[in-house]
């Protein structure tokens, strides 16, 4: 049965949209025993672009496992992650969005609707409503603004798919926040679409529908942000029922070379000598393999290691977008200075130094940032206006020295 119930979930809490009512709720009361879509909130989720050859799905997650550092601040261990090939096409590949989030959060999730009755049937990004709002309204380029439980979220859709999202307080200038959000997704202006009740009436283009409600009415599709114990026990299944067929296939062999050797004792015995020639061959290749394997384990830790010290845990950009986000009312960056190996320097002025300690303290709370620190704080007067200039130090989680690696490597 195809679920028509969408659930979103955030660390705020949850948003149920029920395709059976057309009703939109913020508890699971009363929905025990459905099939549900859960759909992770826009702080939840990664969303990268990159370019795929134009080989299997599996050949391709295999690139992607890969590739996964690359592209994700998080282990492979750590993260639960699919991608969607768009009709994108250049540089011999496919352009694919590549989606993943902690699977410590959608397990938590999984089990609250567990516990709520619930079965959840598939795993998406709740942004991936408004790639199919932009369809639906014909635009394959626009931003999708509509109401969210922490402010007002922001999708881009590129290319028919929501290619990046970002969250903004409610206020008077959402028509520089969507330009802002344009210019940080690196691509050009597009028409704006606003969608839900109590829409943004400065959008090119209205719609009654939510993201929610729009992946209610498209349920089908491939993206699912499987659990990496998930994806395992599917490939021991399909592990499990090639041996399964394997044993059959020889269990049949074995039958069939009885009859013959019941009556072509001769044609056995030449068969079995093959064999034996094909064993001494097989414990020989297996000897060589069992080397290049040990070397090439010795040669993935030397790459991790080498990654590890040259490819920074965080992009740049990830990290500027997470100091300007946390930006209380009352609060503005005047500069922002980040190296490599370096801590991250910003400067900026306050109404309030009250105003000031609130936002060290929100910096201080996320994980992608530690040792946070106040460097200074000066009130001072701005056109007779009193202000407080200040400038906040922090260490971005996974930046390395480069001195600090190459000491490592040597040792």
């Amino acid at each position: 049965m195809t679920p028509d119930l969408v659930i979103e979930w955030s660390s705020r809490g949850y948003t149920a949209y029920d395709g059976r009512t057309g009703t939109t709720r913020n508890s699971l009361d009363g929905l025990s025993g459905r099939e549900a879509i859960l759909a992770l909130g826009r702080r939840s989720v990664f969303v990268r672009t990159t370019r795929l050859p134009h080989v299997s799905y599996a050949e391709n997650r295999q690139i992607l496992l890969i590739r996964a550092e690359e592209l994700f601040p998080l282990s492979l261990k750590e993260l639960a992650f699919d991608f969607t090939l768009t009709e994108d096409t250049a540089d011999g590949g496919h352009l694919a969005l590549v989606v993943a989030a902690s699977a410590t959060d959608i397990r938590s999730a999984q089990a609250q609707l567990a516990t709520a009755g619930i079965k959840v049937r598939r795993v998406v990004p709740a942004s991936l409503g408004s790639a199919l709002l932009a369809a639906k309204a014909g635009m394959r380029e626009a931003a999708v603004v509509q109401p969210a439980d922490d402010g007002i979220a922001i999708d881009i859709v590129s290319s028919g798919v929501a290619c990046y999202s970002r969250i903004v307080t409610v206020g008077p200038n959402l028509e520089a926040d969507v330009c802002r959000t344009f210019t940080i997704a690196g691509i050009p202006c597009a028409p704006t679409i606003a969608a839900g009740p109590n829409a943004w009436v400065g959008a090119d283009r209205q719609v009654s529908s939510s993201s929610l409600a729009a992946i209610a009415e498209h349920p089908g599709g491939t993206l699912n942000l499987r659990l990496p114990e998930t994806v395992a026990a599917e490939e021991s299944r399909q592990k499990s029922q090639k041996m399964r067929t394997a044993l059959l296939m020889a269990a049949a062999a074995g039958a069939l070379a009885l009859y013959v050797y019941s009556d072509y004792d001769d044609a056995a015995a030449k068969v079995r000598a093959e064999e034996a020639k094909f064993g001494r061959q097989l414990r020989k290749l297996q000897s060589i393999q069992k080397v290049a394997e040990a070397d090439a384990v010795k040669l993935t830790d030397f790459e991790n290691e080498l990654r590890r010290g040259y490819a920074p845990a965080q992009a740049f950009g990830d990290i500027f977008t997470t100091a300007s986000d946390k930006l209380p009312d009352g609060v503005w960056l005047t500069g922002i200075s980040l190296e490599r190996g370096k801590e991250l320097q910003l400067r900026g002025i306050a109404k309030t130094s009250g105003a000031v300690a609130n936002y060290v303290r929100l910096l201080a709370a996320q994980p992608r940032l530690r040792n946070v620190r106040l460097v200074f704080a000066n009130n001072s007067n701005i056109d007779k206006i009193p202000v407080t200039q200040f400038s906040v130090s922090a260490f971005p989680v996974g930046n390395l020295p480069i001195l600090m690696q190459s000491k490592r490597s040597r040792s």
